[in-house]
């Protein structure tokens, strides 16, 4: 999911759409009021899996599927007709264990989630229909905005936002069960306030390679993070020179932002080869940034949820 490619106001009836879906798990579950924030919320998933007799299995196969590229992950079912009959969730095994939670609870969302595919079987008169790139398209976005929902419920998540002044460096702590940029990523999609946002990776390599995958800005400013990676005033140059998380004050053309850097090094990611469109797994270094302008951060730092 890249906010680029998201209307922003479009996206509000999916997020209502999908609290709605995360909901009807959790009463299956009986996981009302639980987020990833605590220990035992996997034990819940994991023991609903074994219930419907679907395992999880990590692999290195999914590094290059022919025809395809890179997959991160992979749900198969003992009989397409009816999920009550168990199958298999694959998982790719490089990835960080953060990564491959989230890929479980995605693949978990698909089992119970009706709008999924049966089968891969195009030749399925009564499947093929949702095998177009459009459905597939929409269904994988419904997918991840339901289990970010169950991860993060979106009311303790605002609460927590509140409690902890929009302090960036404790939410990603308290959510700290997966990894920092699908946090990020939800805070951009619940944020009220002017806001940017990027995820750059930078492959290791001589002359360095830079990619910025996902970059967004809440208004008209312009906003371009290779450019800003240039600036000695800023928190991402600071962060990509030391390779390390940094937080504070950026100085940006004569303006001043409160900037979150969350850096992680030596991670397995998918990426477009020089090639072919295909993604194909590569090791890089990942750099997520979330700011404000000072001005909005000191306001918006000193809200106080309502009961």
């Amino acid at each position: 999911m890249r906010l680029r490619d998201i209307d922003f106001n479009e996206i509000q009836t999916a997020l209502t759409e999908a609290e709605c879906q995360a909901e009807r798990i959790r009463r299956i579950l009986g996981l009302p009021n639980l987020s990833i924030t605590d220990n035992n919320f996997f034990d819940y998933i994991f023991k609903r899996l074994d219930n419907l007799h679907f395992d999880v299995i990590y692999t290195n196969k999914l590094k290059n599927i022919p025809s395809y590229g890179h997959l991160p992950s992979l749900v198969t079912f003992n009989d397409q007709y009816d999920r009550s009959a168990g199958g298999h969730i694959y998982i790719y095994d490089k990835y960080s264990k953060r990564k491959r939670k989230e890929l479980i609870l995605h693949e978990f969302v698909h089992i119970h989630d009706n709008f999924t595919p049966w089968s891969t079987d195009s030749t399925n008169g009564e499947n093929v229909n949702m095998l177009t790139k459009f459905i597939i398209k929409a269904v994988e976005l419904r997918t991840e905005l339901v289990s970010l929902e169950l991860m993060m419920p979106t009311e303790e998540f605002k609460n927590n936002l509140s409690l902890y002044s929009y302090d960036i460096n404790k939410i990603a702590s308290l959510y700290r069960a997966i990894k920092t940029s699908t946090v990020v990523i939800w805070i951009m999609l619940h944020n009220d306030f002017y806001a940017h946002f990027a995820i750059i990776y930078f492959l290791n390599l001589k002359p360095e390679i830079k990619l910025k995958i996902d970059e967004y800005r809440s208004n008209t400013t312009t906003f371009e993070i290779l450019d800003i990676l240039s600036n000695k005033n800023s928190m991402a140059y600071n962060s990509r020179s030391n390779r390390m998380s940094v937080s504070g004050v950026s100085a940006i053309n004569n303006i001043n932002y409160h900037c979150f850097c969350f850096y992680e090094k030596d991670i397995q990611q998918p990426l477009p080869s020089s090639v072919s469109t295909a993604e194909t797994i590569v090791p890089c270094d990942e750099m997520v940034i979330i700011g404000w302008s000072k001005n909005i951060y000191d306001i918006i730092k000193n809200l106080k949820a309502q009961p």
